[in-house]
């Protein structure tokens, strides 16, 4: 945990692979966390901002689809 918490976030100013193993690091920590019950809401919170590491093609899987008000006839 205090590596993580000590070494992980220097991570985040390196190149995009280690921002890629900061990520898993520091959303791995928050899940585990999440687990044991403490914080919950402030670990999703940490969760979410942790997706800010990873770049663009490491997230082509969540493209989404704006909805279709009035389909075509």
């Amino acid at each position: 945990m205090f590596t993580v918490e000590l070494g992980a976030p220097f991570g985040i100013f390196l190149s995009e692979n280690i921002r890629a193993v900061t990520f898993a690091a520091l959303f791995g920590l928050q899940f585990f966390i999440w687990l044991t019950g403490n914080l919950s809401f402030l670990n999703h919170l940490t969760a979410v901002f942790c997706v800010i590491l990873l770049n663009n093609t490491s997230l082509e899987w969540v493209q989404m689809q704006p909805p279709e008000f009035f389909p075509a006839p």
